[in-house]
């Protein structure tokens, strides 16, 4: 089975404490333990891998769904599409 879904990860502490970053992702395996693919975010969380919560926001049936509901949260969040 495919999942196609929208997440939040959370930072917890440190100097990226409260900050968050919205993003897709698809995969077969819900516990691939993907923690998004920016490098900023990767390499933070590899110094501390105790510092973040991640959060399956929705789940969408189609690439289509999944970058409209990711497109429709960061309009949301920034105000400027």
């Amino acid at each position: 089975m495919i999942y196609r879904y929208i997440y939040k990860i959370t930072c917890t502490a440190g100097s990226f404490k409260g900050k968050f970053y919205y993003g897709q992702h698809t995969t077969d395996d819900l516990d691939d333990n993907y923690k998004g693919s920016g490098k900023l975010i990767y390499d933070y969380y590899q110094k501390y891998p105790n510092d973040y919560v991640n959060e399956i926001i929705s789940f969408h049936n189609s690439k289509e769904e999944l970058n409209q509901a990711e497109y429709d949260i960061i309009k949301l969040w920034l105000g400027n599409p």
